[in-house]
């Protein structure tokens, strides 16, 4: 990040046969792809889903880079007892929150996706959800807070793409805490906080390390 030059870790390309279609014997890495999501624990970076114009590929299996040896392994994640594997998806939202991943919606060759899926980098246990989305979506953005809130944006509603949400919505991931409850409460009910002073907002009682949050330059 310092310097701002790239660096190749690994050629992928001499792993498959046949424009990316056949591997050689042994392969590891992935192969070929677009709209999947990627995680790290800072020792290894994880291939999660993706796929081609035409095919969805899997996330029983999940593709492992170490940064150290710059070698791949093919894993064999651990299904929800009672629902499973998530289906076969490409873009789909996903984000991280410490060791646990978050993936939502999606879509393959035959349906949209609504379903919410926890990963834990740990032991590469899949945890369905008991949440869903509003509505099946695909080519969404997805964030999480670091208390826990994810936020899911935009996105297609329909399998030709003539239709596309510009609703922001939000779900906790875990039990927030009484600070960010009353926090969420705060803003709920004074929509234009922003637009308020510094000392204004310390006369509400507000502390300084939300008051942060906001942002801005003291005015």
């Amino acid at each position: 990040m310092q310097s701002g030059e790239w660096t190749s870790m690994y050629d992928s390309s001499t792993d498959w046969l046949h424009h990316f279609s056949d591997p050689h014997d042994h392969v590891t890495s992935p192969r070929p792809r677009y709209r999947h999501e990627m995680l790290s624990d800072q020792n290894n970076l994880y291939v999660l889903g993706g796929g081609t114009s035409g095919e969805a590929y899997e996330l029983d299996i999940i593709y492992i880079f170490n940064l150290q040896t710059k070698t791949w392994k093919k894993h064999q994640s651990k299904n929800d007892e009672v629902h499973g594997y998530p289906a076969n998806r490409r873009c789909f939202g996903c984000c991280q929150l410490k060791d646990h991943a978050y993936i939502s919606g999606g879509l393959n060759e035959r349906k949209m996706h609504d379903d919410i899926w926890r990963l834990s980098l740990q032991d590469c246990q899949w945890t369905k959800c008991s949440a869903k989305l509003l509505f099946p979506l695909y080519f969404h953005a997805s964030a999480v807070t670091p208390a826990g809130c994810m936020y899911i944006h935009g996105g297609v509603k329909t399998l030709t793409g003539d239709k596309r949400s510009l609703k922001l919505s939000r779900i906790w991931l875990v039990v927030p805490n009484l600070l960010e409850l009353c926090w969420s409460k705060v803003l709920h009910l004074i929509p234009k906080i922003q637009r308020m002073s510094v000392p204004q907002l310390w006369q509400l009682g507000i502390p300084q390390e939300l008051i942060e949050r906001l942002d801005y330059e003291d005015h």
